[in-house]
């Protein structure tokens, strides 16, 4: 990758969201059909028929009945997602989306200079998390991959409370932190204070109105130890570190917090060395992980999650986003593409956050000569397709399910079961979620299934060397052709732990889960540290 966040910039200005995660159910509840009538969501964007679903390493799932709750995206974030038609494809951060399939959308508090209903098309993304409500958020949870680690096998509800232990591990200077999300029951904005306390910020008289409160949770010098709060159940929540600075909120009537935007330079925050975690603590578990699907920065974060066992999810090591940009700068002048641009430097020349390639193809789509890595895969994806005319593709569903045999006929790439792929393009690769790899959820559970191999195999460049897919490879077979997903290689060589593209849950059966998730039903304490 979630449901979340207004944003709203000055007039002319726009913003991307980031992901949030929303818990996954307990093994083997499956989504269900959701369809919902004709009202207003979160934030004030209207639709009169919408229809709710999730991604994994699998595809694209509907959730289930209940009542969901959705916030309004900028402007910015409208057009990305349309042109995604799914601004989240990263199961572990619980990503959704609302499909429109009637009624015309209205985005409150949007700078007509900035966009206008021209950008809004007939699969309106309204955000990239979506809010689980009251017993929603048990009942109707997110499935978690089926290759994923199991969750602890308790029948007892998640205790209410449990610690949250934020650390400075080793950066020198001053580091803060913030605990934002929605109180699990009542659905409001809460925010936890330094002294432990619950902040519950009341609607404003006027967008974009600075928090009154300062939620700023100071931390201890590096290596002293945590700071320990208690923290209550609550939903699509992040944790914020800020290094030698504090962050600036905002509330838009409703309210609707406002939160950090890494995309948009009129934002206060966007020169800020800053980054999240992202977690769900409902009355099944606490559910946390680290992505970078959108982006890394220069603030590693880790996790420790002890309860019924302990799981731990690596930072990336220190220097690491540095090292990252290197990598890109060099690729950029080997081949051309613009992988340099993919980076953010502060006024001092420092690096604070590298985006990944759909982030600055997004505002392209409908201007597709002028888009960056256009035809970058086109060569490649022309080879794969005459490949697989006289020879057979194997995709292995995992899970005991069988695998299916594929053939290229005209532009078409057809498997048993008569599952059909037109030619992919660049796009399609990077984004995950176009042309033959667009979510439907109408599509079958083992169309689905084909779906994220296929894409995966595309970003890792292994699908002329391996027929045989996913089964038959290994990491070490990734990223060897010169034309490959370079973000998602060069990440993966600097960072041991996370998400780089949106299958990269796809995995051979037997090797570990690199997904950088971490979940418990008895949760005790829940760490989270910045810096290696």
């Amino acid at each position: 990758m979630s449901g979340h966040r207004q944003r709203t910039s000055a007039p002319g200005a726009v913003s991307v969201q980031q992901p949030r995660c929303v818990s996954p159910s307990r093994p083997g509840a499956g989504g269900e059909e959701a369809t919902g009538g004709g009202g207003e969501a979160a934030g004030g964007v209207s639709f009169t028929s919408w229809r709710a679903e999730r991604r994994d390493g699998h595809g694209s799932h509907p959730l289930g009945s209940g009542k969901y709750r959705f916030e309004a995206s900028s402007c910015e974030d409208s057009e990305f997602v349309r042109a995604l038609s799914v601004l989240s494809i990263d199961a572990s951060a619980g990503l959704a989306r609302v499909v429109r399939t009637a009624g015309t959308p209205t985005v409150p508090y949007l700078p007509t200079t900035a966009c206008g209903p021209h950008h809004l098309g007939s699969s309106f993304v309204i955000s990239r998390r979506m809010f689980l409500t009251g017993a929603a958020a048990s009942a109707a949870a997110l499935t978690y991959p089926a290759w994923g680690t199991a969750l602890s096998p308790r029948a007892s509800a998640a205790p209410a409370t449990c610690e949250l232990a934020l650390e400075n591990k080793s950066l020198p200077g001053t580091v803060h932190a913030y605990v934002t999300g929605h109180e699990l029951g009542t659905d409001r904005w809460v925010l936890l204070k330094p002294d432990g306390g619950v902040y519950r910020p009341d609607s404003p008289g006027a967008p974009q109105t600075p928090l009154p409160v300062d939620c700023a949770i100071p931390l201890k010098a590096a290596g002293a130890g945590p700071v320990v709060l208690t923290l209550p159940q609550m939903y699509g929540a992040r944790v914020y570190f800020v290094r030698d600075d504090k962050l600036d909120f905002f509330l838009n009537p409703g309210p609707s917090l406002v939160e950090p935007a890494f995309a948009t330079p009129t934002d206060p925050n966007y020169g800020r060395t800053w980054a999240f975690a992202e977690f769900t603590f409902n009355t099944e578990q606490l559910y946390s992980n680290i992505s970078y699907v959108d982006l890394i920065t220069a603030l590693p974060i880790g996790i420790t999650l002890e309860g019924d066992a302990t799981h731990v999810v690596a930072p990336h090591p220190e220097g690491a986003v540095e090292k990252i940009a290197e990598d890109l700068t060099a690729q950029a002048a080997a081949d051309g593409q613009p992988w340099d641009k993919l980076i953010t430097r502060g006024d001092d020349g420092r690096v604070l956050r590298v985006v990944s390639p759909q982030n600055i193809m997004a505002p392209y789509f409908d201007r597709p000569d002028e888009m960056p890595f256009r035809g970058l895969f086109e060569a490649q994806i022309d080879e794969v397709w005459e490949k697989y005319r006289s020879e057979d593709l194997r995709i292995d569903l995992q899970g005991g399910r069988g695998t299916l045999a594929g053939r290229v006929s005209g532009d078409t790439l057809t498997f048993e079961g008569g599952h059909t792929f037109t030619k992919p393009v660049t796009k399609d690769v990077f984004t995950c979620n176009h042309g033959p790899f667009t979510n439907d959820p109408a599509d079958s559970d083992d169309k689905k299934a084909i779906l994220a191999r296929l894409a995966a195999g595309f970003n890792r460049s292994i699908m002329l060397s391996h027929p045989s897919q996913p089964n038959g490879t290994s990491t070490s077979d990734y990223y060897r052709s010169a034309v490959t997903n370079h973000w998602s290689r060069v990440v993966h060589a600097n960072s041991p732990i996370g998400y780089a593209f949106p299958y990269d849950d796809v995995r051979p059966d037997g090797e570990p889960d690199v997904s950088g998730a971490a979940h418990d039903g008895n949760p005790r304490r829940f760490t989270v540290s910045v810096g290696s």
